[in-house]
């Protein structure tokens, strides 16, 4: 008797340390996982804001390169008509 209550704790204790281990390694790689999740998305949102910025800054340029052109036409024309 006094042994089946040894193997009984001794199987009680193994499974608790089993369940404890592979619970504490899933709860580690989860928040593993959710750091990396977030370090991403704010990745990801300063990509997004750099594209913006660059759209904008693009449009901006796009609106110059009309106005030079229309300058220069301008001024060819003011060489062509002397």
């Amino acid at each position: 008797m006094e042994k089946i209550v040894e193997y009984v704790i001794m199987v009680f204790l193994a499974g608790y340390a089993i369940k404890k281990k592979f619970f504490d390694g899933k709860k580690s790689e989860y928040e593993t996982m959710h750091k990396a999740l977030e370090v991403w998305k704010d990745y990801t949102e300063e990509l997004t804001n750099r594209v913006n910025a660059l759209t904008i800054e693009i449009a901006d340029m796009k609106r110059e390169n009309a106005s030079l052109r229309l300058e220069i036409q301008n001024l060819e024309t003011i060489l062509k008509n002397k």
